[in-house]
């Protein structure tokens, strides 16, 4: 992954090194247009994990802006990644989510974890 060649390793996500501000981030954007059953989530959760592991400590942006719906279980993923990311002192930042899925967020106060930013401009300016 240090050359941000990325493409085509994945199933349920697309992966790019962008340049922010502060320096270069991955920016994985969620490909399913819904995140719901057990086996693709297995899936997404290593795919993900691949990304955080091999990330050359760099952020990470995830991109959800393709995403219409998701499960609980997607929530848990993502508190997993968050405890990787900030015991190596990386940031995680989302991005993209729809008014349903940021209201999911709110709700389970997830919101207060993640720094959320409404697209991968936003996030990328952000970091």
């Amino acid at each position: 992954m240090a050359d941000g060649s990325g493409a085509g390793r994945f199933s349920h996500l697309e992966l790019a090194r962008e340049h922010a501000g502060s320096g270069p981030t991955w920016v994985a954007t969620l490909t399913d247009h819904t995140i719901l059953d057990a086996p693709p989530l297995d899936t997404l959760r290593d795919e993900l994990v691949r990304v955080v592991e091999a990330g050359d400590g760099l952020p990470l942006v995830i991109d959800f802006s393709r995403v219409d719906f998701l499960s609980s279980a997607m929530l848990d993923i993502l508190g997993q990644l968050h405890r990787r990311m900030a015991s190596g002192r990386r940031a995680l930042r989302l991005c993209g989510l729809r008014p349903q899925i940021r209201e999911l967020f709110k709700v389970t106060k997830l919101d207060t974890l993640f720094p959320i930013h409404a697209d991968r401009t936003e996030a990328l300016a952000a970091g």
